[in-house]
């Protein structure tokens, strides 16, 4: 399994982890601005070439008239969802003919920003985070196209960023920008019910992660430069159990790596990466010297 970073500057590196350490990176592929990566029959990922937005997915560059800030794969319905912060819109991509291309675009309020989709398997339906508008949809699937089924309305101007889901109960978890904070919802009864509400650290909450096993989630604020941890419990509401700093600032994204066996900070702005080692969900620092510049998104593929 390779583990990769992409850059707000250039190229998607793959890391070498050794003895605890970031041992060192490779350049594994040359691109300008890979922002955002995704798994999908290998690295799927958004670039720029002269001055224009692309995705790039199996063997196809699909060409954007509005820049993207995420992608997701949705592998139940065969579609990628590309989020547009700027815009406000979520475009939807399909496979036909052997080739990947917008298929359908979906427009919200000019207040708009959406920042996060994807697809979530426990309740079969796609998950929107609108950060600008203070809202968090979700749709159900049908022929390429997305039919609102259920919207959710923030009342304290959170903006909800990016999200996660209980694997085992129709649960979601949200992380929220401007509060910062995360929100635990419920599905039920053709609704989204508010279960708790965790404030987290003075600044803005950035990327949110679910262990394997279902037991630990994870949040990152921006600013105040922190992890979070959560035990899950077994109705699926959280309990802080640990707040460690990233030993950097602005940690854009991080992801759980190696089996679960790491977790690893991209701090943007600090141009370093923080490795953690874990243990019964709770994180020991193990390295944060390496340097790579304006590191984003992680992933493993």
């Amino acid at each position: 399994m390779k583990i990769l970073i992409g850059s707000y500057n250039k190229n998607v590196y793959e890391l070498i982890i050794k003895n605890n350490k970031v041992n060192k990176t490779n350049v594994y592929l040359e691109a300008s601005k890979p922002s955002y990566l995704m798994n999908l029959n290998g690295l799927s990922y958004i670039y720029e070439k002269d001055n224009k937005q692309y995705i790039k997915i199996e063997n196809d560059d699909i060409l954007l008239n509005e820049k993207s800030c995420h992608i997701s794969y949705d592998k139940t319905n065969n579609l990628v969802y590309s989020s547009h912060y700027h815009d406000g819109i979520l475009k939807i991509l399909s496979k036909d003919k052997n080739h990947w291309d917008v298929v359908n675009t979906l427009s919200y309020t000019p207040h708009s920003h959406i920042h996060y989709a994807e697809y979530i398997p426990s309740i079969n339906k796609v998950g929107v985070c609108d950060l600008g508008d203070n809202k968090f949809y979700l749709y159900d699937v049908k022929n390429k196209e997305l039919n609102l089924s259920v919207l959710y309305s923030f009342k304290n101007n959170e903006g909800p960023r990016h999200f996660t889901y209980n694997k085992d109960l129709p649960i979601i978890y949200i992380i929220n920008e401007l509060t910062p904070s995360v929100s635990v919802l419920e599905f039920s009864n053709n609704k989204l019910n508010l279960l708790q509400t965790i404030n987290l650290s003075i600044g803005a909450g950035s990327a949110i992660r679910i262990s394997k096993d279902n037991k630990f989630l994870y949040a990152a604020v921006r600013d105040s430069n922190y992890i979070f941890v959560f035990e899950i419990e077994k109705n699926g509401l959280l309990k802080v159990i640990q707040k460690i700093h990233t030993n950097g600032d602005h940690p854009r994204d991080f992801n759980l790596i190696d089996d679960d066996k790491y977790l690893l900070v991209a701090n943007m702005k600090s141009d370093n990466l923080s490795l953690y080692s874990i243990n019964n969900g709770k994180l020991t620092l193990e390295d944060y010297n390496y340097n790579l510049d304006r590191g984003a998104s992680i992933i493993s593929i």
